[in-house]
């Protein structure tokens, strides 16, 4: 009888992360069907973007036309953009550490931080549309603006609620052992 030795899957779809001591890094981000979605959203900010800083340059170096060439040099790379955002999707930073829970630039004090659940996005006729990840933090509801679908969601949800639970047991525990035993009598060298 032959048997094969099966390794474990640790990847969790809409996650990409790394688990150091007492510090969980990484980035949530969109799985495919839902990243058309988004990916537009992004194309349509780069593209905003680049126009308002290229019209500004232009303005103020007095060229004529600044507008249109901004406005044309926006669209084109709006219309470029898009399908990089739809292969790549940058994500958003996800740190959570001993005291703190940073997600994006935001900062939340971890022991105010309730579990994490997941959150139905619906669409003006209720229809759900796709899912967040959020937790409660004191009487406030703080979503994740990262969509996808219920799937993805109900294994990041887990994961992260484990991953919290863990890291805070870890500084638990490294908080209640002693800092280093007492150093021993030093012990005699017999020579023979």
């Amino acid at each position: 009888m032959f048997s094969g030795k099966v390794k474990p899957d640790y990847r969790v779809p809409g996650l990409a992360y790394r688990r150091e001591n007492g510090e969980l890094k990484g980035r949530l981000y969109t799985t495919l069907p839902k990243r058309f979605k988004t990916a537009g959203w992004q194309a349509y900010l780069t593209a905003f973007y680049v126009f308002a800083g290229l019209w500004a340059a232009l303005w103020l170096l007095g060229m004529s036309g600044a507008l249109w060439k901004a406005v044309q040099f926006g669209l084109l790379l709006g219309l470029l953009s898009y399908p990089v955002f739809v292969v790549y999707d940058p994500g958003l930073r996800l740190r959570i550490n001993s005291s703190e829970l940073k997600i994006g630039r935001r900062r939340y004090t971890l022991k105010d931080v309730s579990s994490f659940y997941k959150i139905d996005e619906r669409d003006e006729d209720q229809h759900i549309i796709g899912h967040h990840v959020g937790f409660r933090y004191g009487e406030k509801e703080i979503e994740i603006p990262v969509i996808n679908n219920r799937k993805v969601i109900e294994g990041i949800v887990p994961f992260l609620n484990r991953e919290r639970e863990a890291i805070q047991s870890e500084c638990r525990i490294a908080k209640q052992a002693p800092a280093s035993p007492e150093p021993a009598a030093k012990a005699r060298v017999v020579e023979f």
